[in-house]
């Protein structure tokens, strides 16, 4: 081939190449002002829509509304409708929440959201009950997403029962505490913290037919929730088998407070495990308990730094008679001991409240 040939063929390709491009870049720009002559006019008019269905939200909310009112929102489309309700779903309780949910009944939201709740697509379901959280509902539909098998449902499910708990439901969500995941486990005990008081009779009752290491989670749930009705089962569970337990259970203890509880951690901080010790010192100096000053200066030379550290937190804790032991400490003859105290009568205070 000839040079003067390949240069021809080389401009026409160029040529064609630069043709293309333009073309594509001229549909392109003509899409972009396509799009945004139909959708002008079209965010206008649901911007109007949303005007008018907040207007109509907050008459019904108000107790003022009418059939007229909950006509205009139904007539919305679906995803305006949904926008509407749920932007200020988070804000209401009592009566408007209880108005809110009845609206959203009527508007034939909860029904759409409780059937997306049985769809074979997991995503749809997260859906659905996230809507049934907001919106109210599901009491048919939601429970038994806490046995799907995608970890993001069941995470969904336990937050929808934190305002839809009966005993039923909260033993399952207990026995949910055993699952490996740790999303779901993490949600499951946040559900269960935030119901609070109503959860203390099942959590005492959990917790005084279980042992063992995965008791763990619902431990962390009872020291969250420290409550005088789960003492019980904490000075129990302080003769666990299992390290982990006698620790937890030491916090919970120490969280309740009271002679039995002192007496039970005074006993701990003899344990042949070093993180009992050293959550049963947390715990006596959290309690402010200062009679078991003595017992608390006996753990300054400990074989355990993490052991000694929380002794010294604690004797620092409980002020005068902690302070006391934790100067004798730094003339006496155990080197481990003057340097725990040490290292502790030098931290400002507000570093001392973070160990």
């Amino acid at each position: 081939m000839k040079p003067a040939s390949l240069a021809a063929i080389q401009t026409d390709l160029l040529r064609q190449v630069v043709a293309v491009a333009g073309a594509v870049f001229l549909v392109g720009i003509g899409l972009f002002l396509g799009h945004g002559a139909w959708s002008g006019p079209a965010t206008r008019r649901n911007a109007a829509r949303l005007a008018q269905g907040q207007t109509a939200l907050q008459s019904v909310l108000d107790g003022s509304g009418t059939a007229a009112h909950h006509r205009r929102l139904a007539a919305l489309p679906r995803r305006l409708r949904i926008h509407v309700l749920v932007a200020v779903a988070s804000s209401l309780a009592g009566e408007q929440r209880q108005r809110l949910t009845e609206l959203a009944a009527d508007v034939g939201l909860l029904g759409w959201a409780e059937a997306r709740c049985r769809s074979r697509l997991w995503w749809r379901r997260l859906h659905g009950a996230r809507l049934c959280t907001l919106l109210g509902g599901g009491a048919e539909a939601v429970p038994t997403l806490l046995r799907d098998p995608r970890p993001e449902v069941r995470a969904q499910a336990a937050h929808w029962v934190v305002e839809h708990h009966d005993d039923d439901l909260v033993d399952l969500l207990l026995r949910m505490l055993d699952v490996d995941d740790a999303s779901s486990r993490f949600a499951v005990q946040d559900s269960l913290i935030r119901i609070g008081r109503p959860l203390l009779d099942r959590l005492a009752s959990h917790l005084s037919v279980r042992s063992g290491p995965s008791l763990a989670p619902a431990l962390e749930v009872a020291v969250a929730v420290a409550d005088p009705v789960l003492l019980p089962a904490a000075l129990s569970l302080c003769d666990d088998a299992a390290p982990e337990i006698r620790s937890l259970a030491a916090a919970l203890a120490g969280a309740i407070g009271g002679s039995a509880a002192v007496e039970a951690l005074t006993g701990l901080l003899a344990d042949e495990a070093p993180d009992v010790r050293a959550a049963a010192a947390r715990a006596l100096g959290r309690a402010g308990n200062w009679p078991s000053a003595g017992a608390l200066a006996r753990l300054l030379d400990d074989p355990s730094w993490d052991v000694r550290l929380q002794a010294a937190v604690a004797l620092r804790s409980l002020g005068s008679p902690g302070t006391l032991f934790l100067r004798q400490a730094l003339s006496g003859g155990d080197i481990h001991a003057a340097e725990a105290a040490r290292h502790m009568l030098e931290l400002p205070a507000s570093a001392v409240r973070t160990l």
